[in-house]
């Protein structure tokens, strides 16, 4: 990924490459903390990040520990119950019921 972003013309020196759920971190460092009058980004923070993508849906938990530091209090855990299982879940159930409901108009 880093040669491929060099070739494009990024600079490897100004190149950060990160993970969905630490990408998402760093963005949630900038956010409101609506219980205080502070942010996410201030020194002792924990937080949840909740990644519910096409295949999975992943939950990592962060502490802040300032200075831009973060601590992995969880590490990313989760099943396939992202979208795409979910609409799998849901064009079973609605072939099941068609198919009942078929059987009964025949």
């Amino acid at each position: 990924m880093r040669t491929c972003a060099e070739l494009a013309g990024i600079p490897g020196e100004l190149l950060s490459i990160a993970l969905e759920p630490e990408a998402a971190s760093m963005y949630c460092q900038h956010l409101p903390d609506h219980r205080s009058s502070g942010y996410l980004s201030e020194r002792g923070t924990k937080y949840m990040i909740i990644d519910i993508g096409g295949g999975t849906a992943d939950i990592t938990v962060h502490e802040n520990l300032g200075d831009g530091r973060l601590r992995e209090l969880h590490a990313a855990t989760g099943g396939a119950c992202g979208g795409t299982a979910m609409d799998a879940e849901y064009n079973k159930m609605l072939t099941e019921i068609l198919e009942k409901v078929m059987k009964k108009a025949c």
